[in-house]
């Protein structure tokens, strides 16, 4: 399933214009409903 949450991060990353989400867990946690609960996961 880490297929799943990297495309998620980087579907997220590209959306919303986030650049960190793979780096660090603060924007996810920042943006509660822009990220499916699959990332939370597995983050």
């Amino acid at each position: 399933m880490r297929y799943t949450h990297a495309w998620y991060a980087l579907r997220a990353r590209h959306i919303w214009g986030i650049h960190d989400s793979v780096v660090g867990p603060a924007p996810r946690v920042a943006s509660p409903g822009a990220y499916p609960p699959v990332t939370y996961q597995f983050a």
